[in-house]
């Protein structure tokens, strides 16, 4: 995408100048500097709503969402002041906001373009969404209009410069969550092209999906605070089936370190139960560097609510997300 800019630029480019390369959240950009090395030239392409700051400030690009330039020739230019005070906030990093709705046409929330730009003013720039699919945990095949209305979510987050932390579960008052494990198969294909499309507004899925609230806990197929080897299987395939679905860029979140660690030895051991698992040495390898981590119930009590069930949970986690997303 950038290759033919940057060429151009290299032609033009003076002693001294700064040229830089940011990747964002909805675009790339090329930042082209001018002589001076207190003013910056920024070039967008696609979509603007990023800041940029360097060692001497940061500026808003322009032209808007929606425009674009055809060619080099077309590259506008913006000059900014130097400003060392001002903060960027990260946009892969920090306190999400977090917005449930249900799949159900009378309970369906979408996401509104006021509140974004509300929490985005406030230095906001992640969004837990969380999607309850609970009209169709018997099996029922998702519709278009649902896929549709996720479409119009994302697509929001994007113009607005926000990415999404995301969730799917079936219900969140009950353990009557998807009656087996190829009801989540036969979603999770629907959804695989979904994922792929919007994969550069996604940061990270969060397993989601078994359970209430899709923590995997509280489930009747699954079990809830027990369970069964069949049902710690089937939680193990249900992870896999993920890591063939989701896009291999982004991670996968799992809501204990134990599920963790209980899925890599299944899969040093045995092989998972699902069709095109056929090399379990390449899923474990994938279950470890992708499966990363996220606590419901951070600080509710000295355990998190059974989050960690000793030390040795805690000391995992902390050398694991040294690699993994937290």
């Amino acid at each position: 995408l950038v290759s033919p800019i940057l060429s151009e630029l290299e032609t033009i480019r003076a002693p001294g100048a700064m040229l830089g390369l940011v990747t964002s959240m909805l675009a790339v950009s090329a930042v082209a500097a001018a002589a001076a090395a207190s003013q910056c030239a920024i070039a967008t392409r696609e979509h603007s709503l990023i800041q940029v700051r360097h060692s001497v400030g940061f500026v808003q690009p322009t032209p808007g969402v929606g425009q674009s330039w055809s060619n080099v020739a077309d590259v506008a230019g913006k000059v900014f002041a130097p400003d060392i005070e001002s903060e960027l906030p990260n946009p892969e990093r920090g306190i999400y906001v977090q917005r449930g709705t249900k799949g159900a046409n009378n309970t369906w929330y979408a996401l509104q373009s006021n509140d974004l730009q509300s929490w985005y003013s406030l230095g906001f720039r992640l969004v837990l969404r969380l999607y309850y699919l609970d009209p169709y945990k018997d099996g029922q095949l998702l519709p278009d209009s649902l896929l549709a209305a996720m479409d119009d979510d994302m697509q929001l987050l994007q113009e607005i410069g926000m990415k999404v932390v995301l969730r799917f579960a079936y219900t969140d008052d009950s353990h009557e969550d998807a009656k087996n494990s190829t009801v989540i198969y036969r979603h999770l294909d629907q959804l695989k092209p979904w994922l792929e499309r919007h994969s550069h507004v996604i940061l990270v899925l969060q397993a989601g999906f078994i359970g209430t609230w899709g923590e995997w806990w509280g489930s009747n197929y699954f079990g809830t605070s027990s369970h069964t080897e069949f049902q710690m299987q089937e939680r193990t395939n249900v992870a896999v089936k993920l890591l063939q679905v989701v896009p291999p860029q982004l991670q996968v979140q799992i809501r204990t370190p134990m599920y963790k660690r209980d899925i890599l030895q299944r899969l040093n051991e045995a092989p998972c139960d699902i069709d095109a698992c056929n090399d379990t040495d390449a899923w474990r390898a994938a279950a470890e560097r992708r499966l990363g981590h996220h606590n419901d119930c951070f600080l509710a009590d000295e355990t998190d609510m059974g989050t960690f069930r000793a030390d040795v949970d805690r000391a995992y986690l902390a050398s694991d997300t040294a690699l993994v997303a937290m």
